[in-house]
C-alpha cells in the first residue's frame, strides 16, 4: 500500500546512519520489507474481519460453506447470497490491533470509547481501518479517515518497537459448534451464524439500469422484473405499503423471478426526474428457509416519476434542467424531434430532442446562418446512442442585445462527435459584443480531432459560464479546448471541467493538450478555473502548460488522476501570466509509467506563482503497468471503451461514473 512504502526511504536512511556493515544491512531491509508485507496483510486482513463482525450483527445471512485454513489460521465463508469473506483469528506477531467492539446501544466501541456509530441495523457503517505514513492506525466511517485514539487520547502505534512480542488476535476465539459459527470478541462478547448448506437467498441487480447507488427506482406505477436465486424449502417477499410484488417459482437453476410494480402517482407526488421525496425509500425484502434456518436479502426501492421522453416532457411544460439551467417550452419555444437520421443545414428550432440510435447531423458552412441558441439533447435518460455529428463548424451568434432564449449552447447526454469535420473548431463564436449565457457538455461521449471544441475569434465576445461535466472526451490528436486567438476580451466567467474522462491511445506530443489557449494576455483573463474530479489518460502538455498565458483568476484545483505511459516533457497545468490566487489546490495525483525525468506540475515556478497553502501534483513512477504503483492496477484500464477505474488505494481520485 501507498503508505507503507512511504515509510521505506525513511527507516533505510536510518539504517545506513546506524554503521551497519553489508550483512547487517541487508538483514535490516529484509526485516524491514517483511514488516511492511505484515503490516498491509493485517491491515487487509482486519477489513476482512469488520466485513464478518457486520454480517454476524446483522444476522440477516446463513453461511453455505465454512472451510478452516490452518496454515493461515482462518475461515473462508461464503455466505448464503453467495458472497465470499475471509475470517481470521491472527497469532502472535508484532502488529497492535484495535480493540473493537459492540455497546448495548448497538454502536461501535474501539479501544473502549464509543463512537456513536451505528453498528447493528440497516445503514450502519462498515468501518475501514488503514495505517498512515507515520505508522498509526486510522478508520474511516464513510466521511474520511481519522486516527484511532487509545485510552490515554493519544494515536495508537500499530507496530511495537524492537523485539517485543504481542498478540495481534482480532477475536478471542472463533469455533464451530453445533453447526454454527461462533465468534468471541475481546470483551466477551458473542455472535454466531448458523451454517446451512443449500440456503440461498440472493436478489440479482447487476445489468439492472433502474438499480443504482444502492436504491432501486420504479416510476410510477409501472413495473419491472427481477431474478432471485433462492435454495430451501420455503420462499416469501416482502413489499412496502402500495408496492405489489409476485415471486414466482424458481427454474432448474434455482433463479425465481421477482415481479416488481410501484404504487400509482398520488396528488402530492410532484418531484421530477429520477429524484423521490425523502419518505419515499422503503425496504423490499425476499427470505427464504430451510428448517428454523434463514436467509434474508433486501434493496431499498423507490417510487419516482421517472423520465421517458424529456421531449414529451418539455412539451407537457415542465422544466428541465441541466446543470442549473433550466429549460423550458415557454422561453425557447417549439422543439424539434429527431426520430430519424437527419441532416440540417439551417436552424428551424432552438431545442433539438434525438432519440436513440438516431443520429443528427449539423452540416451548416455559412456564417450567415448561425445559432442564437442551441439546446440537443439525447430523448431518453437512460439510453446514451443519441449522436450529433458535425460535417462544419456551428456558429455562434449571440446577439447584442438578447432575448431570454439566446446565448444558451448546451449538449446533453449525446454522442458529441466533430472527429471529421471540415474546420479548426468545433464550435465558433463569431460576433462582437455578446456575452454567451452557457455553454454546457453534460453527461457526453465527445470525440474531437485536431481541432479546438470552441474558440472566440471576435473582439468584446466572452462567455460567462462554460462548464463539461460527467463527460468522456476521446482525442486523437494534439488540440486545445478553448482557443482565444489574439483577440480582447472582456474578462471571461467560470470555466469548469467537472468528473471527465479525457483520454488518448498515445501520449499527446508537440503543442499537446490545452484546457486554454490565448496570446491576449495582457487583455482579459478567466475569473474561475475548477478543475475537479477529472481522469487524464495520456492527455499530456508540453513545457507551455494546459492553461497557457491568459490571465486567471480564483482556482479550484482538487482530486484529479493525470496518467500517461511516458511523458514527452515537464507536464504543467497552468500557466498564466499572473500569479495565481485561489481557493483550493491540493489532493491531485500524477503517474508516468516510464521512470524519467519528467514530471507532472500544478503550475510553473509553482512556489512563485502559486497561492499560500497550495499543494503540488504527488508524482509516481514506475517501469511496469504491473507496478503496484500504478493507479489502475487492479482496477479497471479500457482503452477501447474509455473506462478508468484506479484501485482501492487511489478511488478517491479522478472521475466516477455509476
Amino acid at each position: 500500500m501507498k503508505n507503507f512504502k512511504s515509510l521505506l526511504p525513511f527507516l533505510l536512511m536510518l539504517f545506513v546512519w546506524a554503521g551497519c556493515d553489508t550483512d547487517d544491512l541487508r538483514n535490516d531491509v529484509d526485516e524491514l520489507k517483511n514488516r511492511v508485507e505484515s503490516l498491509e496483510a493485517q491491515v487487509s486482513a482486519i477489513n476482512d474481519n469488520m466485513n464478518v463482525l457486520k454480517v454476524l450483527t446483522d444476522g440477516k445471512q446463513t453461511i453455505q460453506s465454512c472451510v478452516y485454513d490452518e496454515a493461515s489460521n482462518s475461515y473462508k465463508l461464503v455466505l448464503s447470497d453467495n458472497t465470499e469473506l475471509t475470517l481470521t483469528q491472527g497469532k502472535q506477531g508484532t502488529v497492535s490491533y484495535p480493540q473493537i467492539t459492540i455497546s448495548q446501544n448497538g454502536t461501535w466501541v474501539i479501544n473502549g470509547e464509543d463512537t456513536g456509530r451505528k453498528a447493528v441495523g440497516d445503514n450502519a457503517p462498515t468501518p475501514k481501518f488503514a495505517i498512515d505514513a507515520n505508522g498509526y492506525w486510522t478508520v474511516d466511517f464513510g466521511n474520511g479517515a481519522t486516527q484511532v485514539l487509545g485510552a490515554d487520547g493519544q494515536p495508537v502505534l500499530a507496530t511495537t518497537s524492537g523485539s517485543v512480542t504481542v498478540t495481534d488476535e482480532f477475536f478471542k476465539d472463533v469455533d464451530v459448534v453445533n453447526g454454527e459459527l461462533v465468534v468471541t470478541l475481546q470483551n466477551d462478547e458473542v455472535y454466531s451464524l448458523p451454517i446451512v448448506e443449500a440456503l440461498v437467498c440472493d436478489i440479482k441487480t447487476e445489468n439492472v439500469n433502474e438499480f443504482k447507488n444502492g436504491i432501486l427506482t420504479v416510476g410510477y406505477g409501472e413495473e419491472v422484473s427481477l431474478n432471485v436465486e433462492v435454495k430451501g424449502d420455503n420462499a416469501f417477499v416482502s413489499a412496502p405499503a402500495g408496492w405489489t410484488a409476485v415471486l414466482g417459482e424458481p427454474d432448474a437453476h434455482n433463479i425465481a423471478v421477482l415481479t416488481l410494480k410501484a404504487p400509482a402517482e398520488s396528488a402530492a407526488s410532484t418531484t421530477l426526474g429520477r429524484a423521490a421525496t425523502a419518505d419515499n425509500t422503503k425496504d423490499l425484502t425476499v427470505q427464504v428457509n430451510k428448517g428454523v434456518a434463514w436467509a434474508v436479502d433486501k434493496i431499498q426501492v423507490e417510487a419516482a416519476k421517472v423520465i421517458s421522453s424529456y421531449k414529451a416532457l418539455y412539451d407537457a411544460g415542465e422544466t428541465i434542467t441541466v446543470n442549473g439551467i433550466d429549460i423550458t417550452k415557454a422561453v425557447f419555444g417549439e422543439a424539434i424531434e429527431v426520430s430519424s437520421d437527419t441532416e440540417i443545414t439551417s436552424y428551424d428550432a432552438k431545442v433539438y430532442f434525438v432519440k436513440p440510435g438516431v443520429t443528427l447531423t449539423i452540416n451548416q458552412p455559412s456564417t450567415g446562418v448561425a445559432a442564437s441558441s442551441l439546446i440537443v439533447m439525447g430523448d431518453k435518460p437512460t439510453d446514451t446512442t443519441s449522436k450529433v455529428v458535425l460535417k462544419y463548424r456551428i456558429h455562434m451568434n449571440m446577439k447584442s442585445n438578447p432575448t431570454d432564449a439566446d446565448g444558451y449552447y448546451i449538449f446533453n447526454n449525446v454522442i458529441f462527435d466533430a472527429a471529421t469535420s471540415n474546420t479548426a473548431c468545433s464550435l465558433m463564436a463569431y460576433k462582437d459584443g455578446a456575452q454567451d449565457k452557457a455553454i454546457l457538455f453534460n453527461a457526453c461521449n465527445i470525440i474531437l480531432g485536431q481541432k479546438s471544441l470552441y474558440e472566440v475569434t471576435a473582439d468584446s465576445r466572452y462567455f460567462t459560464n462554460f462548464t463539461i461535466k460527467d463527460c468522456k472526451i476521446k482525442l486523437s490528436a494534439p488540440m486545445y479546448l478553448v482557443q482565444m486567438n489574439d483577440k480582447k476580451s472582456l474578462d471571461y466567467g467560470t470555466l469548469s471541467l467537472i468528473n471527465n474522462i479525457l483520454y488518448t491511445e498515445a501520449p499527446l506530443t508537440g503543442n499537446g493538450f490545452k484546457l486554454v489557449n490565448s496570446a491576449a494576455k495582457e487583455e482579459s483573463k478567466i475569473g474561475k478555473l475548477v478543475l475537479k474530479n477529472n481522469t487524464f489518460v495520456n492527455v499530456c502538455p508540453n513545457w507551455s502548460g494546459m492553461y497557457y498565458e491568459l490571465q486567471l483568476g480564483d482556482v479550484d484545483f482538487q482530486d484529479n488522476l493525470f496518467w500517461a505511459s511516458e511523458l514527452p516533457a515537464n507536464a504543467i497545468i497552468l500557466r498564466p501570466t499572473n500569479a495565481i490566487t485561489g481557493t483550493t489546490c491540493k489532493h491531485n495525483v500524477g503517474f508516468s509509467l516510464k521512470s524519467n525525468t519528467n514530471s507532472w506540475m500544478a503550475a510553473f515556478g509553482f512556489n512563485d506563482n502559486m497561492f499560500d497553502g497550495a499543494e503540488n501534483i504527488t508524482n509516481i513512477k514506475a517501469d511496469s503497468e504491473t507496478s503496484e504503483t500504478n493507479p489502475f492496477y487492479g482496477g479497471t484500464f479500457d482503452m477501447d471503451n474509455g473506462i478508468f477505474v484506479p484501485n482501492a488505494t487511489y478511488a478517491e481520485y479522478g472521475a466516477k461514473f455509476e
